[in-house]
């Protein structure tokens, strides 16, 4: 009985969303050792696991909130919804939000103590932006801020931390790094706006979906399906921060074919599963990529 609630648990929080996270983080990782030849691994270590928990406790406010918003709903979301599928109560839900944020933050305090001082401010803020996104008093992603807010996260918060944890150091260079996986984020985003576009508008929600229109969405849809691989062009030949070997990332491309196919025909029912596996497929290549120029 117990293990049987458990892996629902772990199904409710979303698990296929985390390697956008870890790929995001660990792409900073591999660039930041072949630039210094030298990182701190148990500072990264503690770093990606608090990122992994302030991610799952974004996934769990949102699931909460969209229910005390009326957005969430029975007969309109996902599989194993932690409150509409009674896995767990409300409360509970909302209070594992919190014990999940409240062991990143303690991560971050350790390594405040341990070397890394702006380590508080960074888990701070990924815990304001993790809650702020769908959490009372905020609620961006209610007023078409969702979309920033992730970007803000995945895009800035996670790869500075990843490098100043390695290196005691802020640069831009880890913006460039997680550019490429960090716009998965929105994209998965962006697509399930499109399918619960309906939904949210009888909600009173408002969404880029919504404020563009279901055709338009699609095509924002598109485009940011090919922008990782516009970034790793732009990191390799314009910022000159990847190593050529990132090409191979590239390969990739070709299971948006199958994304994009479903889109037009309007099979959106586990398009945003479909682009998360897009994401962990590129993050896959991408890592493994950065991480071959150091055998060649």
């Amino acid at each position: 009985m117990i293990s049987s609630k458990l892996v629902k648990v772990l199904k409710g929080i979303r698990p296929w969303s985390l390697p956008m996270t870890i790929f995001d983080y660990i792409a900073v990782v591999l660039v930041t050792y072949i630039i210094y030849l030298k990182i701190n691994l148990t500072l990264i270590v503690l770093g990606i696991i608090g990122s992994i928990f302030l991610h799952i406790a974004s996934n769990i406010f949102n699931d909460y909130f969209d229910f005390k918003k009326n957005i969430d709903k029975e007969g309109n979301v996902r599989p194993y919804h932690l409150i509409i599928d009674k896995i767990l109560s409300p409360n509970i839900t909302l209070i594992f939000g919190f014990i999940s944020s409240a062991i990143a933050i303690f991560i971050g305090l350790f390594l405040t103590f341990n070397g890394r001082p702006l380590s508080i401010i960074l888990g701070l803020l990924g815990f304001l932006l993790a809650y702020g996104y769908s959490g009372f008093p905020f609620y961006l992603k209610y007023n078409a801020l969702g979309e920033i807010t992730a970007y803000l996260a995945w895009g800035i918060v996670v790869p500075l931390g990843a490098y100043y944890l390695a290196t005691d150091k802020i640069s831009f260079v880890p913006l460039i790094v997680g550019l490429p996986t960090s716009v998965y984020l929105f994209t998965v985003m962006n697509i399930n706006n499109i399918r619960d576009i309906n939904y949210d508008k009888n909600s009173g929600a408002k969404t880029i979906a919504i404020i563009l229109g279901k055709y338009k969405a699609k095509m924002l849809f598109f485009f940011e399906l090919f922008m990782p691989y516009l970034f790793v062009m732009m990191g390799i030949f314009v910022f000159k921060v990847l190593p050529i070997t990132t090409l191979l990332s590239n390969i990739t491309i070709l299971y948006n074919y199958v994304i994009i196919r479903n889109a037009i025909n309007d099979n959106l029912t586990k398009l945003d599963v479909n682009t998360a596996m897009q994401a962990l497929l590129f993050g896959v290549m991408y890592t493994f990529s950065i991480g071959l120029t150091k055998f060649l």
